[in-house]
């Protein structure tokens, strides 16, 4: 049976079952904080200021609301986490990048399943065959939720295999692996040019409307990778960054890599 995780408990206790349930201020105010504040800020997203069992959240006004609703489960996660301790958090810190920071990274964890509860999003993942982005679009809705993040949770829910990818123009790409993915499997830092997210990246293509199958060479710089075939379903995840949602149809190819392939 899975774990839950500190803000899945933290949800249980409330009654949390649903996600018209998760209400942000309430839950805040349960953990001390006493007002979320939108106003500018320059260099960061979010933070949180405390004194004693009491703190105040300020937040980046001119996000969109599903940014600004991470940022707040985000700054609730240090809160949570790491209280007394002093903590600045940049923009790129906060959401699905590839942080360093192990702080950071714990916050990002705690804000994806205080914002996508596991024990919640599992059983709507359940209700579909393939995991798309159209699937990703219909999850988040309730939640308030981004892409990016939706469709993170869901590559760790939903019970095929995949991974998302996200690249960019300008550094090696970074990837999290579902369940039953090897974590040694790396995405390649020059994305082949028949991927679409080359193709967004580069000439400016559009969201991808619908996974299509590609070789996995594209993707995965392996011997004999040729041999097998992956889907893929790009789209845009702001600040100049593609995310690749990549679905493994072929068992075999999971089996070669468990085989050191």
């Amino acid at each position: 049976m899975r774990r839950l995780s500190e803000a899945e408990v933290l949800l249980q206790s409330l009654g949390v079952e649903a996600a018209e349930d998760i209400d942000l201020p309430t839950i805040a105010c349960h953990l001390g904080v006493i007002a979320i504040r939108e106003r500018r800020l320059d260099g960061c997203e979010a933070r949180v200021i405390g004194r004693g069992g009491n703190a105040i959240i300020s937040v980046n006004a001119s996000s969109i609301k599903q940014r600004r609703r991470f940022s707040v489960c985000h700054e609730l996660g240090h809160w949570h986490l790491h209280r007394g301790e002093t903590l600045y958090c940049k923009s790129a810190d906060i959401g699905d990048r590839d942080v360093a920071h192990a702080k950071e990274k714990q916050a990002n964890r705690f804000a994806a399943d205080l914002l996508l509860p596991p024990y919640i999003v599992e059983r709507m993942a359940y209700a579909y065959r393939d995991l798309t982005v159209r699937v990703v679009d219909e999850i988040r809705a309730p939640f308030t939720a981004s892409r990016s993040a939706t469709a993170i949770q869901l590559v760790r829910l939903h019970p095929k295999p995949a991974m998302i990818a996200f690249s960019t123009s300008t550094r090696r790409p970074w990837q999290i692996p579902g369940p039953g993915v090897p974590r040694s499997l790396s995405v390649r830092p020059d994305l082949g040019q028949d991927t679409w997210a080359f193709n967004m990246l580069y000439a400016g293509a559009p969201d991808q409307p619908h996974p299509r199958p590609i070789r996995a060479e594209a993707f995965f710089e392996r011997r004999g990778a040729e041999r097998f075939r992956v889907t893929e379903q790009s789209f845009a995840a702001g600040d100049g960054i593609v995310a690749t949602i990549i679905g493994f149809t072929d068992p075999k190819m999971l089996e070669a890599c468990a085989d050191g392939w």
